[in-house]
């Protein structure tokens, strides 16, 4: 041992009693306080208690923890420093590193941590790191051993155990394992018949408390048999207000079901009395209600996801997914809609449509069909019924539920569900005006297939439907406006590095006119407006993007200088989908802003793959509309857009097939400009210039004078070109001088 002289004011005698107590007191007990000693010693090898401690057995990784802890506890954690430093690299096996969880407990372990980050303290970066890592190395081996299947088997097993102690520790054992145990003591609940076994695995279950009660819901609203009679049990033991209207819906049933009984002990313990039918149904509706249109079932932002669990009766295993906040909703919604189906009691008509109108909602966001014993009243649905239903799911934002029905509506090919006696637009027909991309062109395309070239009430919005998809291909495009020239190009620099299709404006109206831009309005992504923009003010641009069906969902971002951001706030929680932010500098900060505005959106924007297509289905159904005769008037008014849509690859055949089709002065430039270049592919030039020949067949010569002598002069210096460009520029010339009367003809003979 280490002799020491005693300092003044210092008594050997207190300090080795202060070092004994230390010593046998448990180390895994929180509520044992620290001593604090002040010893007026230079050197901490001076202090007879830190020397009694260094005096003690230190190899085992137990024994070394308690040594630094008693130091830290005596204020000194720069003696124990070394030694947590041997514990640190020692790299203890997960099994040690369990035991000193056991030897411990968790919360000794923590406060451990807590003690080395105190000031008063005064423990080195270094000291507060190792500690950190040890103790969370510990806590996760512990954690891994609880979650261990295995293990958690193992423990199951011992559920059985004739010795009540050994019981007794099994579950406590169990109720630290997380989500694999209660999975696990629910597919064993479901497998055995033993009522022991059973109750044992309901005590278990019911000491997680919170974590277990979604789990319980789950296995209550799609359990059969004892399994779901123990989650009525445990619903009840539980104090679950969420499985209420189940609870009332089974104890209604007949007591062959064995929930029903449960059910109604489970409604005594809340204090209620056995309710009626009638008074179950009342409870499940309007739960139901409230649940399609709350919150999620569990707290989250609409950009966040959160879990869901299901119990599948045929397997009788429990399973869990992560699911975006909507869907959390709609699946709980259709969940009890499911239940409260199967219930025994014809629901009224407007609880049908509640129900039919969830299940819809579901099976579009997840790309199913209506589950079968709804599918039934799904399909008997009149035209009428379809209309209103889609009437209401636009005007709730059920947009998946809208799609599906709109879809329906298509496939019966009935003109009913686009005509009406009033004069007025039916809801598939105002579906085509929608601001919800998705919705507006499941309409369009139901509407193509029941009467694509006749008028209608509301017909008006067809024509700027197809443009507006036409348009579509090709990347996203970000409007953005500044209030000065170094913000706005700064803005649309970081964009277009991010793989926008932006420019910069300076005022309102510049910003405006980008947005209701035919051209790219179907591609905007989103908008930047600078809150000191002016010509007008932002306040109006916002109002007037917001008012437009095309631009009402794109998310918009008002920056800020620092003098108005509180002034600004108040926009984000009045008007949707708006952020409020200080203005950004630099790429970096852009880009965050960007994946914050991508979450505000209320549907995903479509990818460029998608869009194409939607734009392909567009310019053929316009070729088509054109071809064969249509009675859209407004059909032609935008049509100057498509040449923009020629230079995508994607989209040139069929935007070759409009401009054919056209039969304008702006259409037959359009191909003879594409056929004349020399930079796009042989293939497409040809194919254009057959699309030139049969328009000028069809529709005449539209080409102002000054265009066809431009022609010849491009015939003319193309003596360097090559011969197939030459041929083609021969040939255009053979049509405008009427020696071409076949589309396929090509002819190299100069005029």
């Amino acid at each position: 041992m280490i002799q020491t002289m005693p300092k003044p004011f210092t008594s050997l005698v207190v300090a080795l009693g202060i070092v004994a107590t230390l010593g046998v007191t448990s180390f895994a007990q929180e509520e044992t306080p620290a001593v604090n000693v002040e010893i007026d010693v230079a050197d901490p090898l001076d202090n007879p208690a830190v020397a009694a401690v260094l005096e003690q057995d230190r190899t085992t990784p137990a024994e070394q923890l308690q040594v630094v802890a008693t130091l830290v506890d005596l204020g000194y954690p720069s003696v124990a420093e070394p030694i947590l430093q041997e514990i640190v690299v020692a790299n203890l096996s997960e099994e040690k590193l369990v035991s000193l969880a056991d030897r411990f407990g968790s919360a000794r372990l923590v406060r451990l941590v807590r003690q080395s980050r105190d000031p008063g303290i005064k423990a080195s970066p270094k000291f507060q790191k190792a500690a950190a890592t040890l103790v969370q190395s510990i806590l996760d081996a512990t954690d891994s051993r609880a979650r261990d299947p295995e293990r958690i088997a193992s423990l199951i097993a011992k559920l059985s155990d004739e010795s009540d102690a050994v019981r007794r520790q099994t579950r406590s054992d169990l109720s630290v394992g997380g989500e694999p145990a209660i999975v696990a003591c629910f597919n064993a609940l479901a497998a055995t018949e033993e009522e022991d076994l059973r109750a044992q695995l309901l005590a278990t279950l019911a000491l997680m408390r919170h974590a277990v009660e979604s789990p319980t819901l789950a296995v209550l609203a799609r359990g059969k048999g004892l399994v779901q009679r123990d989650a009525a049990e445990l619903a009840g033991h539980l104090r679950m207000k969420d499985a209420l209207p189940y609870l009332s819906l089974f104890s209604i049933q007949g007591d062959e079901v064995p929930a029903s009984q449960a059910a109604r002990a489970a409604l005594a313990k809340f204090g209620l009395p056995m309710p009626s039918p009638a008074e179950a149904f009342e409870l499940a509706r309007r739960d139901l209600a409230a649940s399609r249109q709350g919150p999620p079932p569990v707290a989250l932002s609409i950009d966040e996801e959160g879990p869901w669990w299901t119990w599948n009766a045929k397997t009788k295993t429990l399973s869990k997914q992560q699911l975006p906040a909507r869907m959390l909703r709609i699946k709980s919604a259709s969940r009890l809609a499911r239940v409260l189906n199967l219930g025994g009691m014809p629901p009224a008509a407007d609880l049908r449509e509640t129900m039919l109108l969830i299940a819809a909602e579901e099976a579009g966001l997840s790309d199913t069909d209506v589950p079968e014993d709804l599918k039934q009243w799904f399909d008997s649905l009149s035209i009428a019924e379809l209309n209103t239903m889609l009437a209401r799911a636009v005007k709730q934002e059920y947009h998946a539920a809208a799609v599906k029905i709109a879809e329906t509506l298509g496939e019966r090919g009935d003109l009913s569900a686009i005509s009406s006696y009033h004069g007025r637009p039916t809801a598939l027909a105002s579906a085509v005006a929608s601001p919800d991309r998705g919705v507006k062109f499941a309409a369009l395309q139901a509407i193509m297939k029941i009467a694509p070239g006749q008028r209608f009430p509301g017909s008006s919005a067809v024509a700027p439907a197809l443009w507006y998809f036409a348009t579509g291909g090709g990347e996203p495009v970000a409007v953005v406006g500044g209030s000065t020239i170094d913000h706005a190009n700064a803005w649309a620099g970081a964009l277009r590095a991010a793989g926008y299709d932006t420019s910069p404006a300076t005022n309102g109206r510049s910003v405006l006119l980008s947005a209701f831009d035919v051209a790219q309005t179907s591609r905007m992504n989103l908008v930047v407006l600078d809150a000191n923009l002016d010509r007008p003010r932002m306040r109006e641009v916002l109002y007037q993007l917001r008012r437009d069906p095309r631009t009402a969902q794109v998310p918009i971002a008002v920056v800020s200088p620092g003098e108005r951001l509180r002034e600004m706030e108040p926009l984000a929680a009045t008007v949707p989908q708006v952020l409020v932010e200080p203005r950004p500098s630099g790429t970096a900060a852009v880009k965050g802003l960007v994946s914050r505005l991508t979450k505000l959106a209320s549907s995903p924007f479509p990818d460029a793959k998608e869009r194409a297509a939607q734009a392909k289905y567009a310019l053929e159904t316009i070729a088509k509309l054109l071809k064969e005769g249509h009675a859209y008037d407004e059909l032609i008014r935008d049509s100057e857009v498509v040449s923009s849509t020629l230079y995508d690859p994607a989209l040139t055949a069929a935007s070759l097939a409009v401009l054919e089709n056209l039969g304008t002065q702006a259409s037959q430039l359009a191909l003879v400009d594409y056929a004349s270049s020399e930079t796009q592919p042989a293939e497409g030039r040809q194919a254009a210039l057959a699309a030139f020949t049969a328009s000028h067949n069809r529709f005449g010569l539209q080409l102002t004078r000054t265009q066809i002598i431009r022609q010849y002069d491009r015939y003319n210096a193309s003596e360097i070109s090559s011969e197939e460009t030459q041929m083609i520029l021969g040939s255009i010339l053979d049509v405008l001088e009427g020696r071409a009367a076949k589309p396929q003809a090509v002819s190299g003979t100069k005029p």
